[in-house]
């Protein structure tokens, strides 16, 4: 098994076995659960989102991929450190009197050290969130829908730079990768793949940015600063 860290890269090699299994569906509160079995130890996995493409089994930490309702085995297990998160995959918490799921995680490596991103999950609306913890510095993020970002290499630290009508103060240009995830993404991730990023604020409403450069998208989130004191943990 491959413990990961904070290591600067990884390479690894891909595996494709199909996992041919009975599913099940149940309804609870409109939801759906899809059931199979872990190719690598036989556990049970259960996938709670219907967003899912990405799971790491709870047991052997093997990564795969739902491919037409089929799991793929991808890739080397791995299984993150414990640096003392306060939060945990599975585990509920409340923001602003609203129940969220922590449904993944996953860690990014990058010259400074590393951080770690947080999937949170509404129970009323099944929107997305993620909670950025980088050494206890916590934002939550949501998707921005830009039609059209800036490449990766003409933005500049110390500039400003216009996106969806909004002026950006660059902040942050890095080179990252992605040190591996657990629970169920929303996309597939590969552990080893780079994963750009560059961060800014905006100077009308001194809200934090977010533009992180992937090998077959670029997404772009908007942050909102947050204590620990303000989530509680259910």
């Amino acid at each position: 098994m491959l413990i990961c860290s904070y290591m600067p890269y990884m390479v690894q090699k891909i595996y494709h076995l199909k996992i041919y299994t009975t599913k099940k569906f149940t309804r609870r509160n409109k939801k759906m659960s899809r059931e199979y079995k872990c190719q690598s130890c036989g556990a049970d996995i259960s996938l709670k989102y219907r967003f899912s493409k990405t799971i790491v089994c709870g047991y052997c930490h093997q990564t795969s991929y739902l491919i037409n309702e089929a799991l793929t085995m991808n890739g080397d297990k791995c299984e993150l450190s414990d640096y003392g998160s306060a939060f945990t995959v599975g585990a509920s918490i409340s923001v602003n009197a609203e129940v969220f799921n922590v449904a993944g995680h996953m860690r990014y490596s990058y010259a400074d050290g590393f951080w770690d991103e947080w999937l949170i999950v509404s129970q009323k609306s099944e929107s997305q969130y993620w909670i950025q913890d980088d050494e206890g510095d916590l934002v939550v993020y949501q998707p921005l829908l830009v039609s059209q970002l800036p490449n990766f290499e003409n933005l500049v630290v110390g500039k400003t730079v216009e996106i969806s009508k909004f002026e950006i103060f660059i902040t942050e240009k890095q080179n990252a990768v992605i040190l591996g995830s657990e629970g169920e993404l929303p996309f597939t991730v590969i552990s080893g793949e780079q994963a750009d990023f560059v961060d800014g604020i905006i100077v009308s409403q001194g809200k934090p940015i977010s533009i992180e450069y992937l090998s077959n998208e670029t997404v772009c989130s908007i942050g909102t600063h947050i204590l620990l004191s303000q989530i509680d943990f259910l």
